[in-house]
């Protein structure tokens, strides 16, 4: 009998080729647990989304496709609130003048028209209203309503612009990696 020779497999593609040459066996929903489950446990720790949303893809109705979509959610819930924190430290390290703590986060960040600018001011304000990011794997972008505040020679200047950031996830965290 077939499935006596696949039942206790460790191999998915051995259960999916049963399925497949099999599909009115009365075994066939003991392959497909087996194999979902074989799957699942085969998830990498700590989980990324597309491992996640791969698994979906194949096993969209197994008993782990809930969990599966509850870690995707809590996931992307994570990388929102990284973003936001992204775009909080460039947010204070504008407003402190601070190219290395800028830098930090924005791994790219133009020097020289920061240097000029911080120069130039004596005290910055930065207020920054995010609205919520468009995240697509491992990048993002994130619109803002940037509100600047400089302080030079006693006048008083604002400015405020629109900005569009683009991101980048590299090794859990998020950079930006450039605006507009």
């Amino acid at each position: 009998m077939a499935w006596n020779k696949v039942k206790d497999s460790t191999d998915i593609s051995v259960l999916r080729k049963f399925r497949t040459d099999n599909p009115t066996s009365k075994f066939e929903s003991l392959a497909y647990a087996r194999e979902e489950g074989l799957a699942w446990a085969n998830v990498h720790e700590p989980p990324q989304i597309a491992d996640l949303q791969q698994f979906l893809n194949q096993y969209s109705n197994g008993p782990h496709a809930a969990e599966a979509r509850k870690r995707i959610d809590s996931l992307k819930d994570q990388d929102r609130q990284d973003i936001k924190q992204t775009l909080e430290s460039y947010r204070s390290a504008y407003e402190k003048k601070d190219l290395n703590a800028l830098a930090a986060v924005w791994l790219t960040v133009p020097r020289a028209q920061f240097q000029q600018t911080f120069k130039a001011a004596d005290k910055i304000h930065v207020t920054l209203d995010q609205k919520d990011p468009l995240i697509n794997g491992d990048t993002a972008t994130v619109d803002c309503s940037q509100r600047l505040e400089f302080v030079a020679n006693g006048k008083v200047s604002h400015f405020d612009v629109t900005k569009r950031f683009s991101l980048r996830k590299l090794q859990g965290r998020w950079f930006i990696e450039k605006d507009n």
